[in-house]
């Protein structure tokens, strides 16, 4: 067996106009484990952190006591069904996406076929399998995969790893 980890990073800032400014962080993990070069399990989740801040440079939206978790640790709190018209929350649609994943190598992930839903959803699944259960785009979530999977290294008797992530 192999394992990887990969950690991918996306920053973005908007000046102060109308609105407050903003610095938004998402960062992406996840680990792999490979028997060859099939995946046998997979873990990927999210951290989207945004602070906002006015024309001084005061902040108007942080919290002293850290960030709001991952997606996955928000579970129900992150109220993607709720608010966004999705199919079920992103972790529910993330469960599916990586069992759909186990089983598959790198280069049938990163093969999947997809079709873009809006700018905002540009490469949303387009697989029988998953178009009930998984409406979220996939890009990121290929794209820090196929680091993990660079970075796997040889390890024995494995066959599942845990991953941890706090936002602070």
């Amino acid at each position: 067996y192999k394992i990887g980890t990969a950690v991918l990073t996306h920053e973005s800032g908007k000046d102060v106009g109308e609105d407050d400014g903003q610095f938004k962080v998402d960062t992406y993990f996840a680990h792999v484990v490979l028997d060859g070069d099939t995946i046998v399990d997979v873990y990927i989740d999210v951290a989207q952190n945004t602070v906002k801040f006015d024309a001084t440079g005061a902040l108007t939206s942080f919290s002293a006591a850290g960030g709001k978790g991952t997606k996955k640790e928000l579970g129900d709190d992150y109220n993607m069904a709720t608010y966004a018209n999705a199919v079920q929350e992103w972790y529910k649609q993330m469960e599916s996406l990586e069992e759909w994943i186990e089983g598959k190598t790198l280069q049938e992930f990163l093969d999947m076929p997809v079709f873009q839903r809006d700018d905002a959803h540009p490469s949303v699944p387009d697989v029988e399998d998953l178009k009930s259960s998984v409406t979220i785009t996939v890009e990121n979530y290929q794209e820090v995969v196929k680091m993990a999977v660079e970075n796997a290294v040889e390890v024995k008797d494995v066959v599942s790893v845990g991953t941890k992530s706090i936002t602070s």
